[in-house]
């Protein structure tokens, strides 16, 4: 979580062929340091630079990239971009998907933040209270069929007991607030249903979120 300490005299690409020349890249072909650093966004300019004169997401990418540069098989991140602005956020979520599925790396990553997470992982696994609630493939996980809707309307009492009573009431997942996971392309035939009992519709939200999915796991 925090930087790691570097050679405070070293400029970037010193420090960086202190650890090797070149990476090996998958099809067989190499990078030099130089074009390793440009693709962690390192300008030739700004290689040349002290490392004391760089940012905080300037020296987090370059202990990602000196990591990546040992040429592991497999990496654990803990909150890689904690800390950072949402370029760094951006320019870090983009580095793991490149040696992910451009060069066969397998990363691990533990993270707070769930919507880095869906953006950036092929699998993974919820734990809540140190105990494993759901493991799988995001996409699977997160199903289309099972989107989340919150609807408002002016008499929720009377909204309530006509969805009891109805098939809709099988998708209902709140006690005391109209809330219900269903399939997406459903939301319009459940807003026309209460719109045909006269029920004043005031708002439609829907989500679909890995979030939401927690939230939904750990009764949150």
């Amino acid at each position: 979580k925090s930087i790691r300490k570097f050679p405070s005299h070293d400029t970037v690409i010193e420090f960086v062929k202190n650890i090797a020349e070149n990476f090996p890249l998958a099809n067989g072909a190499t990078l030099s340091a130089a074009q390793f650093l440009e693709l962690f966004l390192f300008s030739p300019d700004q290689q040349y630079s002290y490392i004391s004169k760089l940012s905080g997401g300037e020296k987090r990418r370059l202990h990602l990239l000196s990591i990546l540069f040992k040429n592991p098989n497999f990496l654990v991140l803990d909150e890689p971009t904690n800390g950072l602005d949402p370029q760094g956020i951006t320019e870090i979520r983009n580095l793991i998907g490149h040696f992910s599925k451009n060069e066969g790396k397998t990363v691990l990553v533990s993270s707070h933040l769930l919507n880095e997470i869906e953006m950036v992982a092929d699998s993974m696994i919820i734990l809540h209270k140190g105990e494993k609630v759901a493991e799988g493939k995001v996409r699977q996980l997160l199903d289309p069929a099972k989107t989340l809707v919150s609807i408002e309307t002016e008499d929720l009492q009377h909204s309530m007991s006509l969805i009891q009573v109805s098939l809709w009431s099988k998708k209902l997942i709140a006690q005391n607030e109209l809330k219900f996971e269903m399939a997406k392309e459903e939301i319009p035939l459940l807003v026309k249903f209460l719109v045909d009992q006269h029920v004043a519709v005031s708002n439609v939200q829907s989500n679909h979120s890995l979030e939401n999915y927690f939230l939904k796991l750990t009764n949150s």
